[in-house]
């Protein structure tokens, strides 16, 4: 039996589009401790009340934090929501920045008392600090459709709100071996002389979007954003890390921030075999469009004149495509759609031309 190239690549391409697979699949297994090694046992296997405080700063460096949420003995296996109103000062309003500052520590009554930098540098806290806000340009000023030329301007960005802040907590009551523990967690990993971990909390990058930013004006003296906190497993975890770091990887690419949330759409409240269904499709999809290109290309070089072609059928296809193309390139449409059109609109005008 003979096999071609194409046959032996496409063999390839499946077979690490499956090897892919399984190591999604293993993101998701709990780690295990290996006997005769030092392991580290989760701080939650004891089950322990915690105490829930977030803080708000008006910049990075500033030491003024206003306590905006404080939630004694919270329920952190089920999830929460809550709303917070905000008081804007004269800082973050002119073009300004804000940060927010979460920290769950083992239940004191002593706890309330004290301050975030207190807080914070307690032996058994779980910190972490983000940015409430983010520089875009207003939805208001990319296009003027008021006037004749609907033209995308120059617009300085300003600050705009994140109405939407998401943090995930580990769960899960595991004991993991000092030398298996996963690349993606090590670096939020906090132990104590116990060899015990703390709870590891993130953002959740899949749940703040684009849709989700609302410009500070400085007549805006007042406003609001949901905090959401969602308990998750280890493999949740270590898989919103390794997107947020893919995600950078597209930026150095040339992707775009639409791009991107795109790309946060697909995999937002997603579970494991859906997934690996999408991942699956969208892979068999890319296959056929490369083998529809080589089909392509193959016919256009064996033909030496138009017998047996029409020729306006020809011309009207390469046009029919490169009007596509335009369209969806001035429609900002994702590179993950616009690239195979641009490939199949160069190949149908390229021939076009030589034939003719």
């Amino acid at each position: 039996m003979k096999f071609s190239l194409s046959f032996v690549l496409v063999g390839l391409f499946l077979a690490f589009i499956l090897h892919s697979i399984w190591n999604l699949i293993g993101i998701f297994r709990v780690p295990s401790c290996v006997k005769g090694d030092t392991c580290y046992i989760s701080l939650l296997n004891s089950n322990p009340n915690l105490d829930l405080f977030v803080f708000i700063s008006d910049n990075s460096r500033s030491r003024n934090f206003e306590l905006v949420l404080n939630i004694d003995k919270f329920d952190y296996n089920n999830k929460l929501e809550k709303e917070i109103q905000l008081e804007l000062s004269k800082t973050t309003r002119n073009n300004g920045s804000l940060f927010i500052h979460t920290v769950i520590i083992p239940s004191n009554s002593r706890n309330k008392h004290l301050t975030l930098n207190e807080l914070m540098n307690l032996p058994d806290a779980s910190y972490l600090k983000y940015s409430l806000t983010k520089y875009a340009v207003p939805a208001s000023a990319s296009f003027n459709l008021l006037k004749e030329e609907a033209k995308r301007q120059t617009v300085k960005p300003t600050t705009h709100l994140r109405t939407k802040f998401s943090i995930i907590m580990c769960t899960d009551k595991f004991e993991i071996s000092a030398s298996n523990i996963p690349m993606e967690i090590i670096r939020f990993l906090r132990i104590n002389h116990k060899k015990q971990f703390f709870p590891i909390i993130q953002p959740d990058m899949m749940q703040m979007r684009l849709r989700d930013l609302e410009e500070i004006t400085m007549d805006k003296k007042n406003t609001k954003f949901l905090f959401t906190y969602t308990p998750v497993s280890v493999g949740k975890i270590r898989f919103v890390a390794q997107i947020d770091a893919t995600l950078h990887q597209f930026v150095a690419l040339g992707f775009t921030e639409k791009d991107l949330d795109e790309v946060k759409g697909v995999f937002a409240d997603t579970n494991l075999y859906l997934l690996c269904a999408t991942v699956l499709i969208g892979s068999i999809h890319l296959l056929l469009d490369f083998l529809s290109f080589k089909n392509d290309v193959k016919f256009w070089k064996t033909q030496t004149s138009m017998a047996g072609l029409s020729t306006s059928s020809v011309l009207w296809r390469a046009f029919s495509q490169t009007v596509i193309f335009l369209y969806l390139l001035d429609e900002g449409t994702s590179l993950l759609v616009l690239v195979p059109s641009g490939v199949a609109t160069i190949i149908e005008v390229n021939y076009s031309f030589i034939l003719h």
